[in-house]
């Protein structure tokens, strides 16, 4: 009898646990910001690679969503999809900041820019690499040890 019992009790949990995401929504529809795809599409241009196609999605949804486009200034948007299409990046970098009234070297100058891409200071040398090899071989020598102690066993 607890059997059944326990067994209706999991099936009711796991029924309700399964509704949790849908209730977690809320059934709001995400707003449009135009300044944030902007600010995507010149974290992208920066890059030391930039990804072209991204650039042009996020600059085409903004020309797309006019209406919704607040402060961004979308001629200068346009302006800067066409340079992006044509390869001038550095002209589109400096259009696309222009657009969302932002400063290219950062609010705060002592700062730098947000969009600059990330710089690594850590640089691996010989200790670093001797120690990675060391604990390469220490797993090694540990998975032979297990191996011999369940073949005697």
């Amino acid at each position: 009898m607890t059997r059944y019992f326990n067994s209706i009790l999991m099936a009711v949990i796991l029924l309700l646990g399964g509704a949790i995401p849908a209730m977690a929504h809320g059934g709001e529809e995400t707003t449009f910001n135009a300044e944030n795809n902007v600010k995507q599409a010149i974290v992208t241009i920066v890059q030391k690679q930039p990804n072209i196609g991204v650039i042009e999605m996020k600059l085409d949804e903004v020309i797309k969503n006019k209406g919704e486009a607040g402060k961004v200034d979308i001629t200068k948007v346009e302006e800067a999809l066409k340079l992006v299409k044509d390869g001038k990046y550095e002209k589109a970098k400096s259009l696309m900041f222009a657009s969302i009234a932002e400063n290219p070297d950062g609010k705060n100058p002592n700062l730098g820019s947000p969009f600059v891409e990330y710089e690594k200071e850590f640089s691996p040398d010989k200790a670093v690499y001797l120690l990675l090899a060391s604990a390469i071989f220490f797993v090694g020598i540990g998975g032979l040890i297990l191996k011999q102690q369940r073949l005697r066993g």
